[in-house]
């Protein structure tokens, strides 16, 4: 990290690699793949440890549990999948969505699962039943990503707004977990968005070319980044 110098290439996938994860303790690496397949690396040697293999379709991420135990994957094929790291064995299909799944991650503390899909939704899972606990419906176009702040107290989700919509529908939006009220915090197209450690601010990747921080209480715009030329 300190020269940018690539250090090991993991190579084993058929086709693109569309995400790379590291576990908590930074020992074991997740790639997510379009060849139907997640794979669990060695980060040290580059070793594969396990395939991931039960997709119907590309795997669009994956992402560790906070123990480093279980990974989630979301898929093309509208299911996200919970996975056994030391076996690589499947323990749960989330079935529920009927749109691409595009992001799946777990909770602070493990117990749940939040998924993002192309349905316009968003979905809030027990991970150890896979029972679908929550739907999430305010968004009007493909739900992009969705994320638990740190302290599980807001969501996060994201939508690829419609040029049609943009004045009329929000590309970010942070739910309460108590209430489930919403704050709106972008009326423009969003790809991602993510909390900062503590919670208290969001960050929201968006089309129009910039970056933009977000204070999760007001939903007030404390900054702008600028300076990419495209989205």
């Amino acid at each position: 990290a300190a020269t940018g110098q690539c250090t090991l290439t993991l190579d084993g996938h058929q086709e693109a690699v569309r995400a790379a994860a590291f576990s908590p303790d930074g020992v074991l690496v997740v790639t997510a793949s379009t060849d139907r397949s997640a794979k669990i690396w060695e980060s040290g040697s580059g070793r594969a440890m396990q395939a991931l293999q039960g997709h119907a379709h590309e795997v669009h991420s994956a992402a560790f549990s906070p123990d480093g135990a279980w990974i989630v994957t979301a898929s093309r094929d509208k299911v996200a999948k919970i996975w056994e790291v030391a076996s690589g064995k499947c323990t749960q299909t989330l079935e529920g969505h009927r749109g691409d799944v595009n992001s799946a991650a777990f909770s602070p503390d493990g117990k749940r699962v939040i998924t993002s899909s192309a349905d316009k939704t968003a979905k809030i899972w027990q991970a150890t039943s896979g029972r679908c606990m929550l739907t999430l419906h305010a968004h009007m176009c493909n739900v992009r990503s969705a994320a638990f702040s740190p302290d599980a107290k807001h969501v996060i989700t994201a939508a690829a707004v419609s040029t049609a919509a943009l004045h009329s529908a929000a590309g970010a939006i942070v739910w309460d977990t108590a209430s489930w009220q919403t704050q709106d915090l972008d009326a423009t197209r969003v790809w991602s968005a993510a909390f900062s450690a503590d919670g208290k601010q969001a960050v929201t990747a968006c089309n129009d070319s910039t970056a933009k921080v977000w204070e999760t209480a007001s939903g007030r715009c404390v900054q702008t980044l600028e300076g990419h030329k495209g989205p």
